[in-house]
């Protein structure tokens, strides 16, 4: 499966509410480079991202436990008001 199929960084232009995104940096099911471009055209204000080092497609809670966890936790307070 590619990011093309889905047309993700079109899309992602026109989504406004706050953004978090959580990449491996070695994930080989979607690139690297793909999360970071989501991350430049999303249209969203208030985003943010994450690249996990050492990760890949299905180990970022793993490899980066606490800041995976962290992340998710800032995210929430700071957008749940």
């Amino acid at each position: 499966l590619t990011s093309e199929k889905f047309l993700n960084k079109e899309k992602v232009k026109s989504i406004f509410i706050p953004t978090c995104i959580i990449h491996g940096e070695l994930d080989q099911i979607i690139p690297i480079q793909e999360g970071l471009e989501l991350y430049e055209n999303s249209g969203a204000v208030d985003k943010d991202i994450l690249v996990i080092p050492g990760a890949d497609h299905n180990d970022l809670m793993i490899r980066g436990h606490g800041q995976y966890f962290d992340k998710i936790e800032e995210f929430i307070k700071k957008n749940s008001s």
